[in-house]
């Protein structure tokens, strides 16, 4: 009997159910096939090879003619022009506003208005401030500065979630301060995060808002003969 002569593959590694790696001359050999389920090599065809390992690296091989190259090109440069698409409206509360809520006999007196530094805040906490309340909690953000307080409730269980409840509005320059009149029960920990993180997402949600412009002050100096002025 005649001995069947075995084709001879280029391949690397180990065999049976494991990854086989192939190569052929002059070819990346970077790329890998993974063996069927019966032990014999599952063999892609030569040109779907050439035509996968010809793109790596985001570089584009010469094997692809010039009409592939110009349409990778093209879709190279739409997404970098989409990266650079400017970034979306910047809004702030267009007035001063106030709600109300009730949790387990507890009042909630929730107080918002616009800012832009923090000194307009500081004055609106001094005319807002109730002393007659068990906590005056608050929190403000203009750009990436931000500043909350507790005012005497557990640790980051009330000035925390009012300014992660401004952070999720997506509104700048905003000061939020959260009055609460004890009612006589116990909000514990998770309650107090939900009351007062609640009340401050409600009264922004509520509260008018306005498109923030940029703006510059400029100064513009002439004879007045360019005025019109005699």
């Amino acid at each position: 009997k005649k001995k069947k002569k075995k084709k001879a593959n280029h391949k690397e590694g180990g065999g049976g159910g494991g990854r086989q790696r192939y190569a052929w001359p002059h070819h990346n050999t970077n790329l890998r096939c993974s063996s069927s389920s019966r032990g014999r090599s599952s063999m892609p065809h030569r040109r779907h090879f050439e035509r996968e390992w010809c793109v790596f690296r985001g570089g584009i091989s010469m094997q692809h003619s010039n009409h592939q190259n110009r349409r990778l090109l093209a879709g190279a440069a739409s997404s970098v022009a989409s990266s650079e698409q400017p970034t979306s409206d910047i809004f702030t509360l267009k007035d001063f506003y106030s709600d109300e809520e009730i949790v387990k006999k507890s009042r909630f007196i929730t107080h918002v208005a616009p800012i832009q530094n923090q000194e307009e805040f500081d004055d609106f906490l001094e005319e807002i401030r109730d002393d007659t309340a068990s906590h005056n909690c608050w929190a403000w953000k203009v750009g990436n500065e931000y500043r909350f307080s507790d005012d005497g409730e557990p640790s980051g269980t009330a000035g925390k979630p009012i300014f992660q409840a401004i952070e999720y509005s997506g509104l700048d320059n905003v000061a939020v301060v959260v009055t609460r009149f004890f009612g006589g029960i116990k909000l514990g920990a998770g309650g107090l995060v939900r009351a007062y993180g609640g009340s401050a997402s409600s009264c922004l949600r509520k509260a008018p808002r306005v498109k923030m412009v940029a703006m510059s002050l400029v100064e513009v100096s002439c004879s007045a003969s360019f005025i019109g002025i005699m």
